[in-house]
């Protein structure tokens, strides 16, 4: 929500002023999951949110990323980490910005980070034994731009560029030869699988409508998606992969690599791509 040194700067009238400026009935989206009925929940929505004035909400802005020239490098440091450990993030689309490459996108998340299921998983941590943990996480609830991290924590004596040239390879491979129908047709049931099973919690599905709604998402679109997401295509996946992952391409927005270390920044080597 900001750095520490502006939000020691901020005072009382300036929350109030962000308050009045954008809290008001007609600008927020009301969620309620339980044993209620819709005439229910619609007089007691009269009843509390009704007296509430509206507001004239200003139009939603937001500033574009500047292009970067280079991929850049972020290392930290802090006593607390015991262990360390390596992102890269990659900007890609939202679902409000292009829903078909978000889709695409969380089936191969799936496939590429599905636990000790997934491709990164098994090729450094079961196969390479460099890894004790790697994965990519990919949210298409923004607004704007998303982003999909891939990460990893080398396991001792490894060094963290290692692990870093291992999940690129691993992204090399999928750019090249895709996916496979069996790794297609396997992610999706585990992904509509879970849809069907988290309707069984009261929280998770009003957080989805929630997250979803407020950046852009339509009902029909949370509704429907594990129908969505069984259109995914293994080329549809291949030409996401190659356009926003390609660790050797030539992008406006190069990805960002961060390193987390317990010791002090010149316990690695620096990354060729340079670093800032």
């Amino acid at each position: 929500i900001g750095w520490m040194h502006e939000m020691a700067e901020l005072s009382w009238s300036d929350a109030k002023s962000f308050y009045d400026r954008w809290y008001g009935p007609n600008n927020a989206i009301l969620i309620v999951s339980g044993d209620v009925t819709g005439a229910q929940v619609y007089e007691l929505a009269q009843k509390i949110y009704g007296p509430l004035t509206k507001i004239n909400v200003p139009e939603r802005n937001w500033a574009k990323s500047p292009p970067l020239k280079a991929a850049s490098t972020v290392t930290m440091t802090d006593a607390s980490i015991k262990q360390p450990n390596i992102q890269t993030v990659f900007r890609t689309p939202s679902a409000r910005i292009n829903q078909n490459e978000a889709l695409a996108l969380e089936v191969m998340e799936e496939i590429v980070g599905g636990g000790a299921t997934g491709r990164l998983y098994k090729a450094l941590v079961v196969d390479q034994k460099i890894a004790s943990s790697a994965g990519i996480s990919y949210r298409p609830q923004y607004w704007d731009e998303a982003q999909t991290t891939l990460y990893a924590t080398p396991l001792p004596g490894i060094e963290l560029d290692t692990v870093k040239t291992a999940y690129e390879n691993e992204l090399r491979r999928l750019i090249k030869d895709g996916v496979t129908n069996k790794e297609l047709e396997e992610a999706k049931s585990r992904m509509q699988d879970a849809a069907i099973y988290a309707r069984d919690s009261l929280t998770g599905p009003a957080m989805v409508f929630g997250y979803s709604l407020i950046t852009g998402s339509s009902i029909d679109d949370i509704e429907y998606w594990p129908q969505n997401i069984a259109r995914v295509t293994a080329e549809q996946i291949q030409n996401v992969a190659k356009k926003y992952l390609d660790p050797d391409g030539d992008y406006e927005t190069p990805p960002i690599t961060g390193y987390l270390l317990p010791e002090a920044p010149q316990a690695i080597a620096p990354s060729k791509e340079g670093s800032e």
